[in-house]
């Protein structure tokens, strides 16, 4: 079990003088008390007067959480539950107010908008027009930034290698990185990602820990670069305790833990307490925590209903699937509706769940809905998102064919007047009404087309002022 950990250390040196106060590492099974032992901390603390951070890894367990509050405590009060980007957020909002935060469609299409540049000639031109090659590059970018490594730093790790290959891949996407980020400073964008490693930059400036009395972080097998810089930031305060809960422990995981976030977290202060008592419960629950990360394929519960798969693609996966699923039906009589098959993502498997279903005369009762970006007018609204962001005449051109968002006088006037005019991407939109006021037939509808034209300006303008 490998562990990614190649946040920048770079002018980040940590002196820790004054710490009086706990910072304790709970590792443990999964099935222990210790999270109610934390809240009760968190409730004892708000009752003398300060405030509780609870940071949990996921929206579900914050509702776990919150409702063990309401339960024990009767509301909740004092306490902020959270997920890390939303203390990035609390620690650095005033800060970023002057930026527009833009969404992962939104950071596809600037990068898009890169790769598909003429000039763009890097030893990935093949498959720069690629879905899945935009998609690693986001999720390059984005693995970058979690771990605070900027375009430079990806060129020095480029340069530094004796692989040739491996230098011009490292060096092409760094490349990218730096006119992604040139974008968004020119446009005054910024990204989630962004937002993260703001909040470990001005932590110390942030009044937000002033009230704070206890530091809860529970639920986490690992922490990405910036979370744990942040981190480390925190345990540098003397004025609050701190307590990470790291439920999972096993047989399997032990070593991959405390290899882990255990050791970043003992260097800097934190002691470790592995001395809990295990629950009875003797549920299914606990028995698939004693497997998690143990790479084995099922996991045999008292009655069986817990079945763990382990597969290395889609096609894979649904055929397991279809197989256990005919084997339940023809075996032991299960009626095919009593049985139902849950996805993370439905367009990704409707596909291979049609085929091999269909391959094996397994009864199947599937919702054939259209993607809605195949439909014309979320094309149309595609477009105009990619206009504001990029001015570009393609989009413009899109815009103005639409039968959705012009009239057809408009639509059959635009065409005309394009094939009078030379417009490309610059300043079409005033090519386009000069050649149109040029033309003895048709100057008397310049104002028509005009008019359409000025919205289009006007939306633009408008976000613009509004971004400034």
């Amino acid at each position: 079990m490998r562990r990614l950990n190649i946040y920048n250390k770079i002018n980040m040196q940590f002196v820790f003088v004054g710490v009086d106060k706990l910072k304790e590492i709970f590792f443990g099974p999964f099935c222990n008390n210790i999270r109610d032992m934390l809240i009760e901390k968190s409730m004892e603390t708000i009752r003398n007067g300060n405030r509780a951070l609870y940071i949990l890894p996921s929206r579900e367990a914050m509702f776990d959480v919150r409702d063990k509050f309401i339960k024990l405590n009767g509301g909740i009060v004092d306490t902020d539950i959270l997920v890390f980007e939303d203390l990035s957020m609390l620690l650095c909002g005033d800060l970023i107010k002057d930026y527009t935060i833009i969404s992962t469609y939104e950071i596809k299409e600037i990068l898009r908008n890169i790769l598909w540049k003429s000039h763009y000639n890097g030893y990935y031109r093949n498959v720069k027009d690629k879905a899945g090659f935009l998609k690693s590059v986001l999720s390059f970018i984005k693995t970058a930034k979690r771990n605070m490594l900027n375009p430079n730093d990806i060129k020095k790790i480029a340069n530094g290698s004796k692989r040739n290959v491996l230098k011009e891949k490292l060096n092409n996407l760094a490349g990218i990185y730096i006119e992604y980020e040139e974008y968004k400073n020119k446009n005054g964008l910024i990204d989630v990602d962004d937002i993260s490693v703001k909040a470990f930059q001005y932590a110390n400036s942030s009044n937000y820990f002033s009230r704070i009395g206890i530091v809860v972080i529970d639920g986490f097998i690992n922490l990405d670069g910036v979370n744990m810089q942040l981190l480390k930031k925190m345990a540098l305060n003397s004025s609050y305790d701190i307590y990470v809960n790291i439920p999972f422990k096993n047989e399997y995981n032990e070593g991959f833990i405390k290899n882990g976030i255990v050791k970043d977290l003992l260097e800097i202060g934190f002691r470790l307490n592995e001395t809990m008592e295990e629950s009875t419960d003797d549920s299914n629950v606990k028995k698939a925590s004693k497997y998690l990360y143990s790479g084995k394929e099922i996991i045999k519960s008292a009655d069986g209903t817990i079945a763990i798969l382990n597969s290395p693609s889609i096609e894979h996966e649904v055929r397991e699937t279809a197989r256990l699923i005919k084997k339940k039906i023809v075996f032991e009589k299960v009626k095919p509706e009593s049985i139902a098959v849950f996805v993370k993502n439905i367009d990704e498997y409707r596909e291979k769940i049609i085929d091999i279903f269909n391959e094996m005369n397994i009864p199947l009762r599937l919702n054939y809905s259209k993607k809605l970006i195949s439909m014309p007018i979320t094309n149309d609204v595609f477009n105009l998102i990619y206009y504001k962001l990029n001015h570009d005449f393609k989009s413009f051109n899109n815009i103005m064919k639409s039968r959705y968002l012009m009239p057809n006088e408009i639509i059959s006037l635009y065409s005309k007047a394009l094939k009078l005019s030379d417009a490309s991407d610059g300043n079409y939109e005033e090519e386009i009404l000069s050649a149109l006021k040029d033309s003895e037939s048709l100057k008397a509808e310049f104002e028509k087309l005009k008019k359409y034209i000025d919205i289009l300006d006007v939306v633009r303008e408008a976000d613009r002022l509004l971004n400034q």
